[in-house]
């Protein structure tokens, strides 16, 4: 199984991390890299939540949704529902970085989606991919807490 996260990917993450941490008060931690949810967040001790970080290479207004996989949008839910804690859907965009409580994703909008570049056309990235409303996604700020 190939795992793809490049250098940059894992930059671009911690700049998103580093924004969420001073915004939002918590520590974040690597669930690590076959895990299907990215990282946990631990404010005061406690669990405080579940995220999984998207980066894009376009402005928010450039398409009206941005995919979750179906595998990651039900392992948001099942770590919510189990631990109690709020999970996140966290996107940066060029122009700024927005999140998606779990309970405002309608997964009954899907489409098939991902890359077919990879493992000679395929392999585990073409997959069901949850349609996310941008328009329901709220910003990230010092007032606004996913979390």
């Amino acid at each position: 199984m190939n795992v793809f996260i490049s250098e940059a990917d894992k930059k671009n993450e911690g700049e998103v991390i580093a924004t969420l941490s001073a915004n939002w008060g918590c520590e974040f931690y690597s669930f690590g890299l076959l895990f299907p949810v990215d990282y946990y967040a631990i404010r005061g001790g406690n669990l405080v939540g579940v995220i999984e970080i998207k980066v894009r290479s376009h402005p928010s207004a450039e398409f009206p949704t941005v995919f979750l996989s179906l595998r990651k949008w039900i392992s948001l839910g099942l770590v919510q529902t189990g631990l109690g804690v709020p999970a996140v859907f966290v996107v940066r965009f060029t122009d700024r970085l927005m999140f998606a409580p779990f309970n405002r994703i309608d997964a009954s909008k899907w489409k098939m989606g991902g890359r077919t570049d990879r493992n000679g056309g395929g392999g585990n990235d073409y997959e069901p991919m949850v349609l996310v409303d941008v328009g329901r996604m709220i910003p990230v700020n010092n007032k606004t807490r996913g979390m």
